[in-house]
């Protein structure tokens, strides 16, 4: 094999161990710093020495494979000998920006660039003028065997714009500097960098040095949509290589990274860094094996599309129904792991605002809940003048433009209240003349089988040449068991029937951090005092009731039906009765369990507060099923699918 980024990937995949300190230690190689340490590896990966021991056999194969070794004086870290070029970077927080100091992001190394000493332009026996760029950043957290979790090798062509951007940017500071300073008089010195004032001071011994100092953002955010590290890998590896770039290298080389068994390489299409309304081919290397997002792979079931997501109430009733959710999207960081995990599927986790209709794959309906805090009645009530709010309208431009079968929205009651009718008429407006016949009710949960108080409106449209309408099934479940229309209804699901069987909730750990390994996953409950807003009304329900609205925080959670009562006390103001009054709030799985989700559907979190946002934002999973099994019905019975 030669010497160039595929080699030193295949390299690392053989190699196993990402314990600096251990593979220093075992080296006979003694150095401090975690980023000197870090790039030595890489320098060892790419000279295909990391299995030799001892400093003088290490860097021997060294001088055979580089024609330049840097630093952050003297760029770029690493040069290989007619081949590429290569700037390592350290960070100890997986998302972090990279600090490029003064040297702007490079898509290409130009041996005429500002900071390129002569030794590094006349290193190698044939001149050169530019060489390819990659940018290598491994995340070390902090730990005394200095873990590599993370590394992300990226093509500078992948990552950076044409240096006449950044350049460009320059001058016009430069310029405009310039001219304020003359403007005032100031003594201006031009330097390498944005420049220099001298005689600051009225002895003329002070300077105030101008220096531009760069950063870009993480590879791991910018390239979110196509990959992200799993937390549960010890060690992963991700490499982003324009496609013509790749097919660049040796033949033999490709074929040794292609049949390695703990190696994948899939096509991708990312945007141009200088126009991002082109796409640009490229190949996407990971390690371990995965496969890559949103492949257009054949799914069981009929396909649905999920906007706003969150943790996947909503979907789960419609997978439960026997749909099939090919592509969902969420950005709240948050519920990535949690969704992912339980729907067994990646989760597109860039801003709605930023996803082309066309990024989204084909299905038949699309659902979701575009954010309801903006419409709540117990919030601000600011509607579309928030910007949560105007996201309503990026659900209809995808829907606009994808045009499936049908769409499922769901809302707080706010959205149709008096201030905000006039903002949801318009919304349905929208619906209707992008083709849809559209229907909308306030349903409350309780009606439907789920153990709870919860309204919330819900909008389902057909597309108009279907010649369908929808229709909202009756209701399942009432406060006393009787007849409706022939049918007999069951009773009002309680607190009994959803949570009687729990063993009692442990605490959350101080700070209302989690518990590690419940012996019920997530049955723990946040701790510390009630507000003067939860102690104006009460929050208990008893066994043999439905649960008050599971709400999307943990402050407000409703108490445990084994609480003390609470009375009223005065206005707006309750108590709890008793001399020593017990109270704790419904746990973590208290509130899924209310909320309908089974008890293997697994909530991932650091602190409790996430998992009740989590539970509390979902669309409960019984009454999304129920309108799953309606539009089902209806499709079957059209012969639609």
């Amino acid at each position: 094999m030669g010497n160039n980024i595929l080699t030193a990937i295949i390299n690392i995949a053989n190699f196993g161990n990402y314990s600096l300190i251990d593979y220093l230690t075992k080296s006979e190689i003694r150095i401090n710093a975690v980023g000197e340490q870090l790039e030595y590896f890489i320098k060892d990966a790419l000279a295909d020495a990391l299995q030799l021991k001892g400093i003088n056999a290490k860097e021997t194969q060294h001088s055979k494979v580089f024609s330049w070794l840097g630093n952050q004086n003297y760029p770029p870290d690493l040069m290989i000998n007619g081949g590429d070029a290569f700037e390592v970077k350290k960070i100890q927080t997986l998302r972090a920006k990279l600090a490029l100091n003064n040297s702007y992001p490079k898509d290409k190394l130009y041996s005429d660039g500002e900071r390129i000493i002569d030794s590094c332009r006349e290193c190698e026996d044939n001149p050169w003028s530019e060489k390819d760029i990659f940018y290598v950043v491994g995340y070390v957290p902090k730990s005394k065997l200095r873990h590599i979790k993370h590394l992300y090798i990226v093509h500078g062509q992948c990552y950076a714009a044409n240096r006449e951007i950044y350049q460009n940017m320059q001058k016009l500071l430069k310029k405009e500097i310039t001219s304020i300073l003359k403007i005032n008089d100031l003594d201006f010195q031009k330097t390498k960098e944005l420049g220099r004032i001298a005689n600051v001071d009225p002895l003329g011994i002070t300077f105030f040095r101008m220096r531009g100092m760069w950063e870009i953002q993480n590879p791991v955010v910018v390239f979110q949509n196509v990959y992200r590290p799993s937390s549960d890998e010890s060690f992963s590896l991700a490499a982003l290589i324009l496609t013509e770039k790749y097919h660049s290298y040796p033949a033999k080389d490709i074929t040794s990274l292609e049949n390695h068994e703990k190696i994948s390489v899939g096509d991708i299409k990312i945007k141009d860094p200088n126009n991002p309304a082109k796409r640009l081919d490229a190949k996407l290397i990971t390690i371990p094996k995965e496969e890559q997002l949103y492949s257009d792979k054949k799914k069981a079931g009929i396909k649905v599309t999920s906007l706003f997501s969150g943790c996947g109430g909503l979907d789960l009733g419609f997978t439960n129904a026997g749909f099939s959710i090919v592509f969902a999207n969420d950005n709240d960081l948050d519920i990535t792991e949690t969704y992912e995990k339980n729907h067994n599927m990646r989760i597109d986790i860039r801003p709605i605002e930023e996803i082309p209709s066309n990024d989204i794959l084909d299905s038949i309906g699309i659902i979701g809940g575009p954010p309801c805090q903006s419409w709540s009645l117990a919030g601000m009530m600011r509607g579309v003048k928030d910007k949560r709010g105007q996201l309503f309208y990026e659900y209809i431009r995808i829907l606009r433009d994808k045009k499936p079968l049908f769409f499922v929205a769901e809302n707080v009651p706010g959205i149709i209240s008096k201030t905000h009718l006039p903002e949801f008429k318009k919304i349905i407006s929208n619906f209707e003349s992008y083709g849809y016949q559209v229907n909308y009710k306030l349903l409350d949960a309780k009606d439907y089988g789920v153990p709870q108080d919860r309204k919330r409106v819900f909008i389902v449209g057909y597309r108009k040449d279907l010649g369908i309408r929808f229709h909202f099934p009756i209701a399942t479940h009432s406060e006393q068991t009787n007849q409706l229309f022939g049918e007999k209804l069951k009773k009002w699901l309680t607190l009994k029937d959803a949570i009687g069987d729990l063993p009692e909730a442990k605490s959350a750990k101080e700070k209302n951090h989690a518990n590690d390994n419940l012996e019920i996953p997530n049955h723990e409950y946040m701790i510390g005092e009630f507000s003067s807003h939860y102690m104006s009304r009460n929050r208990r329900r008893d066994w043999a009731e439905p649960s008050f609205t599971i709400q999307a925080g943990g402050r407000h959670a409703p108490l445990h039906p084994n609480s003390s009562e609470m009375r009223i006390v005065a206005k707006d103001k309750c108590e709890f009765v008793g001399e020593k009054p017990f109270f704790r709030r419904l746990s973590v799985r208290e509130c899924a369990r209310i909320q309908t989700f089974p008890d293997d559907f697994i909530f991932h979190y650091k602190n409790v507060a996430d998992g009740y946002k989590m539970v509390g934002n979902a669309v409960p999973v019984k009454l999304a099923e129920v309108i799953a099994v309606a539009i089902l019905n209806d499709l079957k019975k059209n012969d639609l699918i």
